[in-house]
């Protein structure tokens, strides 16, 4: 196999830089969680949700796309499923032990995802491991709050307002950029961030999605987590004011051209 000069065997080990400073595998990890299934997350006015999509196929039951970690704490992920359980098994050990050790009923999100991102970077520090090829969003509320963290392959802990992982991700990103240009977090309600999470999804999907393709986890106020699909009747109204908002979207923006598909898998690699 050709092998480009600037690349060659310097992405043998996730511990050595190439010339432009650069750890490849990482690269490689990050291109993974791209061909993953989209995995969006969002905050919310009294809580905290994240959605996903699920595999559908005539021959499986449906896999599992949204996960719960604790009483207030869920999670997505989107890339290898095997690496995505793993941190999610990380996640509930975690947050068992800030329960027993420090007895809070409601455990420290941040910490949780802090913890399961030192994992990830012990990853990219040792010549006889590989990078975990998944990005995970830890959502929840503690007792200051909803949180919404993102873990990258690198090892790095990102808070956020809302975003999107997975394949296609920088079509949904634009969509949730837009949104959120424009308001505040105060301002959504738990209604809006279902249909923009949805929305979100479809966009980067570039498809016209099912009910029973989504899962959704999320948190309010002081009630436990939730975990459902779209069917739910609660949720299947506000699934079709989100396929609305994605087929207004994709005929005002269209798709994204083959080229610009092409430039940014490069920049990826």
């Amino acid at each position: 196999m050709f092998v480009p000069p600037e690349r060659a065997g310097y992405d043998r080990t996730p511990v050595m830089y190439d010339p432009k400073g650069r750890i490849l595998q990482i690269l490689y990890a990050r291109s993974a969680v791209s061909q993953g299934d989209p995995s969006c997350g969002i905050l919310f006015q009294n809580g905290a949700l994240v959605a996903g999509k699920r595999k559908m196929s005539a021959l499986l039951m449906p896999n599992r796309k949204v996960f719960q970690i604790d009483e207030y704490i869920v999670a997505t992920f989107a890339g290898y499923s095997s690496d995505g359980i793993f941190l999610v098994e990380l996640a509930r050990d975690q947050a068992a032990t800030l329960r027993f050790v420090y007895g809070s009923e409601k455990p420290d999100v941040y910490l949780i995802a802090r913890y399961v991102s030192s994992i990830m970077h012990q990853a990219t520090l040792y010549a006889g491991l590989r990078p975990l090829g998944v990005s995970i969003i830890i959502a929840g509320n503690d007792l200051s709050g909803p949180k919404l963290f993102l873990n990258d392959p690198g090892g790095s802990t990102v808070a956020w307002r809302a975003g999107i992982i997975g394949k296609n991700s920088p079509r949904g990103k634009e969509f949730l950029t837009s949104i959120f240009r424009e308001k505040t977090m105060d301002s959504i309600s738990f209604e809006d961030a279902v249909k923009y999470a949805i929305a979100a999804i479809a966009i980067s999907s570039d498809s016209t999605l099912n009910p029973n393709e989504i899962e959704l986890g999320y948190v309010m106020d002081d009630k436990p987590a939730k975990i459902v699909t779209a069917e739910t009747p609660e949720i299947k109204a506000l699934f079709d004011e989100a396929i609305t908002i994605y087929e207004d979207w994709k005929s005002k923006h269209g798709r994204i051209g083959e080229e610009e598909e092409e430039e940014e898998g490069e920049e990826e690699e």
